[in-house]
């Protein structure tokens, strides 16, 4: 039978094995170590890097460590990095039909190493992605006027330039005024009267020709 100091040591043991190697998010990477020294120090190079991570656990890749994460949030969170551990063939399985990518090694920063280049070539295909998806200007075909400051530092000359070349099938009427943003605002300390005089009548003679 074990005495009270012992019974404080064993307690202390257990809840240092028990205790959380990271700070979990709701969307991050999964990581799977042999050990809970090597699960430590994979979140903690992991921390290093600003990877935030979703679950933690000892023991091979399953196919539970990938349903977990899975479905994150961010597409480029959806993978495992697993130290010194093998990938189950339920866990093969389950990554390639939920397209999650599995970073498996025997040397810590090359698993990281792996992940981070995988991260960065696809941020970049999803924001292709999103490109592709998102209406460009090329695809209006609808009569088009626009009226732009040359002094706006948001929408800029050169991304005016830049919209009128996109659109150069559709035969944009693009107008230019040597004013600032908000020009046409008369409450605005930019307020342009003569710009804006001039602009309200194009738009007007647009839209009685086109409407």
């Amino acid at each position: 039978m074990l005495d009270a100091t012992d019974r404080e040591t064993v307690i202390a043991a257990l809840q240092s094995e028990s205790h959380p190697v990271a700070d979990l998010a709701e969307s991050g990477v999964a990581l799977s170590a042999d050990t809970l020294g090597g699960l430590e120090a994979l979140a903690f190079e992991c921390r290093n890097e600003k990877v935030p991570i979703h679950s933690a656990e000892v023991g091979p890749v399953g196919r539970p460590s990938v349903v977990r994460v899975a479905d994150v949030k961010d597409p480029t969170h959806r993978a495992v990095l697993a130290f010194h551990v093998p990938v189950l063939a339920d866990g093969v399985e389950e990554a390639e039909s939920a397209g999650v990518k599995v970073f498996r090694g025997e040397v810590m920063y090359r698993i990281l190493e792996e992940y981070l280049a995988w991260r960065t070539e696809r941020t970049a295909a999803l924001e292709t992605q999103r490109r592709l998806e998102t209406v460009h200007p090329a695809k209006i075909k609808v009569p088009f006027q626009g009226h732009f400051a040359n002094q706006d530092d948001w929408c800029t000359p050169a991304a005016v330039d830049a919209l009128e070349t996109a659109m150069q099938g559709a035969k944009p009427e693009i107008y230019r005024y040597d004013a600032a943003h908000a020009f046409f605002n008369e409450r605005s300390a930019a307020y342009d009267l003569a710009c804006a005089t001039q602009a309200w009548g194009r738009m007007a003679a647009f839209l009685t020709a086109k409407l």
